[in-house]
């Protein structure tokens, strides 16, 4: 999976589902589809929770660490 295509996800999740933070769609998606990536970032401490979160800087830094690993060629 691409990010572009997580992104797209993420998106109409969000879309259907309007009472929710944006971050938390980022972790739903994410546990949906790359469940080994949401217990990285659910870790405590790891920083990049965004469940109960609006905080654009929590969102970007999360995003771009998703980013990352789904576009690095080893794909963890």
């Amino acid at each position: 999976m691409t990010f572009q295509q997580y992104l797209a996800l993420v998106d109409a999740y969000y879309a259907r589902r309007p009472t929710l933070r944006y971050g938390d769609a980022i972790m739903n998606v994410l546990h949906s589809v790359r469940p080994d990536l949401y217990d990285r970032a659910h870790e405590f401490g790891s920083g990049l929770n965004t469940y109960h979160t609006s905080d654009p800087d929590d969102i970007r830094t999360t995003l771009q660490w998703i980013e990352r690993r789904l576009s690095s060629k080893e794909n963890v």
